[in-house]
């Protein structure tokens, strides 16, 4: 995986690429594994060897990093992919479920589970993002657009699609869907580019994932980033909720730019509030003991959606709540976030 890592410090800053052989796996914004040194001395400067180690991989070392101050923070930040920025979740076990006894009677069942390492979108896909893939999707025919009961209907027509007969994707009707179609070309609205997709079923959530070579995410992949290896009851920077660090509650009334709140310590943004999360299967429900990387399987009636939305009140926005979500169902409330798993 190649990385730009920044050196900061005051008001200095100084940017390098690395290289980390055999797939990467730094954690976005943390310092753990890293080591610095003064090598070298000028009369206004100090050059560091900065050195990246992670199991499994090789040594990164980058000789002479210069800086004019001598306490550094370390920031690592990984390359976009398709437009996308991935942060790399480190594998893990966790408790999953309602540990803070503070959810519904379907989610009062506690497990330890077991995750693999996998790389999540650090920000909800947006409007922007999803018109440049229904546009790619339009001109290799995979797709099609209908007018129907909600007005423009987008429907799934490739010959790759694995479910037959459930091909809906996106409902563009009244003044919900902030993606607009000139007979021509798709585009975000103005002033919405930066805003979650919304009114997006789950099959076109599965859909765009597909056609980048991406995942949606199982639900218990989905906690175990939100809670940001801290058990985190909410998935902000420090694990509580207010009005400074989700768009939940109605405390702004619509959705709003990605990113616009603090991040949790995964480097993911919005993992409570702004839109729910599509995942990739129906809920999961009586975890074994121990289970390592639970898929929730994929049935034809409902999935789930995680995390919480605009005009949720905060029991929604909790890490271990999840919602019932209807295959077919599209609305101002609901968007993607996708994952690159090991070996991709």
């Amino acid at each position: 995986g190649v990385y730009i890592y920044r050196i900061q410090t005051g008001g200095h800053t100084a940017a390098k690429k690395m290289l980390l052989i055999d797939g990467g796996g730094i954690q976005r914004g943390h310092t753990l594994g890293f080591s610095s040194k003064p090598a070298a001395r000028t009369a206004s400067k100090t050059f560091y060897t900065v050195t990246a180690v992670k199991d499994g991989y090789h040594v990164y070392q980058q000789e002479h990093a210069s800086i004019t101050e001598e306490s550094l923070n370390i920031i690592i930040t990984p390359l976009e992919i398709h437009g996308i920025a991935f942060v790399p979740i480190p594998g893990g076990t966790f408790q999953m479920g309602d540990v803070e006894n503070a959810g519904e009677p379907d989610e009062k069942s506690v497990s330890t589970v077991t995750l693999s390492s996998f790389e999540m979108s650090a920000y909800e896909i947006t409007n922007a993002q999803y018109a440049q893939y229904l546009n790619e999707a339009l001109a290799l025919g995979d797709i099609k657009v209908l007018l129907g009961a909600y007005g423009l209907e987008i429907h799934g027509i490739a010959s790759w699609w694995k479910l037959e007969g459930y091909k809906f994707y996106l409902k563009l009707y009244k003044s919900e869907c902030e993606i607009s179609y000139d007979g021509v070309t798709f585009t975000a609205n103005s002033g919405k580019e930066k805003h979650p997709v919304t009114c997006v079923t789950w099959f076109g959530a599965e859909a765009f994932a597909l056609h980048y070579g991406f995942y949606l995410p199982t639900e218990a992949e989905w906690e175990y980033a939100c809670r940001g290896g801290q058990q985190y009851m909410y998935g902000t920077n420090d694990g509580t909720l207010d009005s400074t660090k989700a768009n939940y509650n109605n405390n702004v009334g619509h959705t709003i730019k990605v990113g616009s709140y603090p991040a949790n310590p995964f480097g993911l943004y919005d993992m409570s509030g702004n839109v729910f999360e599509i995942c990739s299967g129906n809920l999961v429900e009586d975890l074994n003991e121990s289970d390592l990387n639970p898929t929730g399987g994929t049935p034809f009636v409902t999935s789930a959606s995680r995390g919480g939305c605009w005009s949720s009140d905060s029991s929604w926005c909790l890490s271990a709540r999840h919602s019932r979500f209807d295959y077919l169902s599209a609305g101002n409330w609901a968007g993607i976030r996708v994952l690159r798993r090991s070996g991709m």
